[in-house]
């Protein structure tokens, strides 16, 4: 309810690193009030390069042009699950809220926001310098109709705002929104940098049609080939300033070998998802003019989930035994080798909170003790379990090591592999009685409760947790996590939340429920001359340049 309000700004004393920038200076804002993200700093730090001064950039080059491995097939993030599409989605859309390249949350559409006393609900104050691209008003009735259809339409959506009252959310005046909540919602400014802002009068026909999504963004579709390339022309009346490179090429090029020859003979500028042994050479200095360019900020966790509900698992000593035959390490060498990093938790371990568990609760690989407790479970000769794996090729590469190295521990897993569009459908329709194991990542991890809520929460499916797979809605481990869970979305005060989160990994790995195996990192080798890039946590060209 909107009784008295307190001022609260990004929940962080903000440092507004902006326009680009990779250390760049700009105004720093006071604890407990937010700052404007509307003016650039005084200089932008080229990504790998030097700083120069704003009115000096010009970019050598006016086109720019990306090779990425798969058509997302739309660049709608509210159709279909939302993740694979923003890459493209981004250049293009913005939210109210994002993050800087170091992770860090700042104000964008939104220049400031307010919390109810209760922190049951806030207010947003939106930027009234911001126009669609098509020249259309940016304002409250833009932001509350995203919110409403999105959260009808998209699965993801209806997750993240799950603790938000979206049917009344209200408009104070044309540039002030009043955003309800269901629960004390202390992490609602994170969430909002999930919810991507649309131009009411055109969105309907644009999803209904399939065509790219009109935002306030940097960048705008110009031509679209599926599965061959997506174009992009600047946006010369952005918020922001006209970007200095004013066309960008997204190319659709399965094969890595064929990315890497395309990058060293100039065709392309970045290569996303660079191939280990590309990145290899690159290290080893055998191609020239040819940067790495990694991502400080997490992407995703992939990790190894129990079906609580499955019969042998029912034994903690037979999950503590699978936890303790997963050889982390290796398998994130096989699924990503330099672009990503063994990880002992379900929480990204270069964030503000800790991730890293010790001792016994990382359960390094260990076969000899997981045959040990097998043993004390009933089971000398060993145990057999299922896993169902996707074509997600990371995940795949994890499922195909898994059974010689569990052999090892005493475990036979047994591996059926699908293809995404029938696995989805299967994860739908499953009763939970044909697996044992799952392997499942999570990403938007800058701040992770929104996406935790969504894959450990028992109240975003019925069988609770990981759209479904851990199955373990209704028992005592559930309904602690949902406890932490909730506790994390309404504390407001940052050590706090990582108090909670430490206590959040605690009760996962003692009740021996998942497992985490990789940490993984945006990795593009790109062009040297390329400069001004940022993750945020979509790859931004918003202030990129040639030199």
């Amino acid at each position: 309810m909107r009784k008295g309000k307190i001022l609260m700004a990004s929940l962080l004393a903000l440092s507004m690193v902006l326009a680009g920038c990779s250390g760049g200076g700009g105004e720093s804002t006071a604890a407990g009030s937010t700052a404007a993200a509307g003016t650039e700093a005084a200089g932008t730090e080229a990504a790998g390069g030097e700083s120069q001064a704003e009115g000096e950039i010009t970019s050598s080059k006016d086109t720019l042009v990306f090779a990425m491995n798969s058509d997302p097939g739309t660049m709608n993030p509210y159709s279909g699950p939302m993740g694979p599409q923003l890459v493209l989605s981004c250049q293009s859309l913005e939210a109210l809220t994002t993050y800087d390249e170091n992770g860090e949350l700042i104000p964008w559409l939104a220049e400031s926001w307010e919390f109810d006393e209760d922190h049951m609900g806030a207010t947003f104050h939106l930027r009234q310098d911001v126009t669609f691209s098509n020249g259309n008003p940016f304002n409250a009735d833009a932001v509350i109709y995203t919110m409403q259809t999105a959260a009808a339409e998209s699965a993801s959506v209806m997750g993240y705002l799950a603790n938000v009252d979206v049917a009344n959310v209200e408009k104070i005046d044309d540039y002030t929104v009043y955003i309800p909540t269901l629960i004390e919602f202390g992490t609602l400014p994170y969430t909002m940098s999930n919810i991507f802002i649309v131009d009411p009068a055109v969105y309907e026909e644009e999803a209904a049609q399939g065509e790219a999504i009109t935002g306030t963004g940097p960048f705008v579709v110009s031509d679209w080939q599926a599965g061959v390339s997506v174009g992009f022309t600047a946006n010369e009346s952005y918020w922001r300033g006209a970007p200095y490179i004013k066309n960008m090429t997204f190319r659709i090029i399965t094969e890595s070998s064929v990315r890497m020859v395309e990058l060293e003979n100039g065709s392309i500028d970045v290569y996303k998802s660079a191939a280990t042994e590309d990145v290899k050479r690159v290290e080893n200095g055998e191609v020239e003019n040819i940067s790495i360019w990694r991502a400080d900020v997490s992407q995703a966790i992939y990790y190894l989930g129990i079906n609580m509900t499955s019969e042998i698992m029912q034994d903690a000593r037979v999950r503590q035994a699978v936890m303790y035959a997963v050889d982390s390490e290796t398998l994130n060498i096989l699924a990503f080798d330099v672009s990503g990093s063994a990880s002992t938790s379900i929480l990204p371990s270069n964030m503000w909170y800790t991730a890293t568990l010790e001792g016994d609760a990382a359960y390094q690989y260990n076969p000899e003790r997981a045959k040990e407790l097998l043993a004390e479970a009933g089971y000398p000769d060993g145990i057999t379990i299922r896993l169902i794996c996707d074509s997600n090729a990371a995940r795949r590469a994890m499922a195909e090591a898994l059974p010689a190295m569990m052999e090892e521990a005493g475990i036979t897993i047994q591996v059926e592999f699908m293809e995404s569009a029938a696995y989805n459908t299967w994860k739908l329709e499953s009763d939970g009685s044909d697996f044992d194991v799952f392997l499942s990542n999570m990403g938007q991890l800058n701040e992770p409760a929104s996406a935790m809520s969504a894959f450990l929460g028992s109240s975003n499916s019925p069988e609770g947790g990981g759209n479904g797979m851990f199955r373990y809605a209704g028992t005592e481990v559930s309904d602690t996590i949902d406890s932490l869970l909730n506790a994390a979305v309404a504390e407001t005060d940052e050590a706090a939340r990582a108090d909670i989160y430490v206590e959040l990994q605690e009760e996962i790995a003692s009740n021996y429920i998942a497992k985490g195996i990789s940490d993984m990192f945006d990795l593009n080798l790109v062009a040297s001359n390329l400069k001004g890039m940022v993750f945020r946590p979509n790859v931004d060209f918003s202030k990129a340049y040639f030199e």
